[in-house]
């Protein structure tokens, strides 16, 4: 498996995972076509600074199959580092998610700018909800947070200096 940064050719994996009802299911709902650009550009923004925003691609023979990252983002007026993940359907449940998460944890670990990692998978999101569990992740509580509609989530933290990098 490897990442690349997040580039402009990725807009069409941002439109086929954010206007699918499986991949956002759990994240409020299908973003509409029109909002896919605006997306797009910020994720752009987010792979070329500080934080990763990066396509998983699984192996030599298949292109981006979803994402993954670490950015900056503000939370209950701090700034926070998020974490969060994303694939095509027909990639889910094969531990591709929890591999990728492992590589970018792995490099905010490397690159010691990152003291803790949030992630808010919806209350209802069981397998998102397994690998923070799985990664040692802390469970802060129930939240209510904004996607493309409201998402009550739990709301997990993971303090890096206890991460023990996998690769």
């Amino acid at each position: 498996m490897r990442l690349r940064p997040y580039a402009d050719e990725d807009m069409w994996l941002t439109e086929a995972m954010e206007c699918d009802p499986a991949v956002m299911a759990h994240l409020g709902g299908v973003i509409s076509r029109a909002e896919i650009p605006a997306i797009h550009q910020r994720r752009v923004v987010v792979s070329d600074d500080d934080a990763d925003f990066c396509v998983i691609i699984p192996d030599e023979d298949s292109g981006p199959v979803g994402t993954v990252g670490i950015w900056e983002t503000q939370w209950d007026g701090t700034t926070i580092y998020e974490t969060g993940w994303m694939l095509l359907p027909a990639f889910q449940g094969r531990g591709i998610a929890t591999n990728a998460l492992a590589m970018v944890l792995d490099r905010a670990k490397a690159a010691g700018r990152v003291d803790f990692v949030h992630a808010f998978p919806s209350v209802t999101n069981p397998a998102s909800n397994a690998i923070c569990r799985k990664f040692g992740f802390d469970l802060l509580g129930e939240v209510d947070v904004a996607y493309t509609g409201p998402i009550h989530s739990n709301h997990w933290r993971l303090d890096m200096s206890r991460y023990e990098p996998r690769s």
